[in-house]
């Protein structure tokens, strides 16, 4: 273009000067429509192109599994109901988990990155590479349920349908009363999943919590239901099953999570981005959840944390 540009003026110039130039409209009416249409046809021909020589940047957590070593080391059972409840006044629950021979562990189906489903359809996630390694070490067995109910979770533990719940569960008050919780692996600021050309628009908490109209989707929870009317007062807020609900309907402004599920959710979702608004609340505590009264074997899991 730019050697182009030079011959046009070194030619042009001389000729202008000298007046044997002339301007022929309907010629250049032509040259101009021509270049008009072979532009805009190399245009498209480049992004056609693009679109199969571009390397494109696959989704990391959609492809992640668990190691073979932790995978082929524990004989596994999924289950697609609860278990039965187990007799709270039974024996304690290390001892039972030694004696029945079988860690149950309740877990999030959909809570990237702690527990989900790879693109192979495989459980795969933090926790769930830990609940493996749990087993592995204890020497037991593992049972797998997904935890379909997360209001209902601290009755199924007092139940003793599981022994562990784990899927980045939040530290409450209402949890360390009502059930034995390990110390926090993990602490995770709040943070809203929001369409990518959207974000600049949720930068601000403040500015957020006074507009109205907003449409807030969370799931059915104990905690992320009140934090997001407390937080979001001003907005509608939306119950769904999961926030795969964001792909489907557009009406849908935002969902509230904690950043590091936000951010997994949106690295396997193109279009979203995960933003902390400023001023939105402090962070969550994440920890694994035990059987009231559970206190022989959580002292054995967090010693156990910190070895590992």
């Amino acid at each position: 273009v730019s050697t182009m540009g030079l011959a046009f003026i070194t030619i042009v110039v001389p000729l202008s000067y000298y007046g044997v130039t002339k301007i022929q409209p309907r010629k250049l009416a032509i040259s101009v429509v021509i270049s008009i249409v072979l532009l805009g046809g190399l245009t498209l021909a480049s992004r056609a192109v693009h679109t199969v020589l571009a390397e494109k940047q696959e989704n990391p957590y959609l492809h992640f599994t668990l190691e073979e070593n932790l995978a082929g080391a524990t004989e596994v059972a999924f289950h697609r109901e609860a278990l039965p409840a187990v007799e709270p006044a039974g024996s304690p629950t290390l001892d039972r988990i030694r004696q029945t021979g079988r860690l149950r562990v309740g877990f999030g189906p959909h809570v990237i990155p702690f527990s989900y489903f790879n693109a192979a359809n495989e459980l795969v996630g933090y926790d769930i590479a830990f609940a493996y390694a749990l087993a592995r070490d204890l020497g037991v067995g593992l049972e797998l349920t997904a935890i379909t109910d997360w209001a209902t979770l601290n009755n199924d533990l007092k139940a003793g349908r599981y022994d562990l719940a784990v899927g980045g569960v939040y530290v409450t008050d209402e949890r360390l009363q009502a059930v034995t919780v390990s110390k926090p692996y993990l602490q995770s600021q709040l943070a809203l999943i929001v369409r990518s050309e959207n974000a600049h628009r949720y930068l601000s908490g403040p500015r957020i919590k006074r507009e109205k109209g907003l449409k807030i989707a969370t799931f059915k929870s104990d905690i992320v239901e009140p934090m997001a009317r407390a937080l979001l007062p001003q907005a509608e807020i939306v119950i769904v099953p999961h926030y795969d609900a964001l792909l489907r309907d557009e009406s849908i402004d935002a969902a509230l999570w904690t950043l590091e599920q936000a951010r997994a959710w949106a690295a396997a979702n193109p279009g979203f981005s995960a933003v902390v608004p400023t001023d939105f609340g402090g962070p969550l505590l994440i920890a694994y959840l035990m059987r009231p009264n559970s206190g022989q074997f959580a002292n054995f899991l967090n010693q156990w944390l910190d070895l590992q």
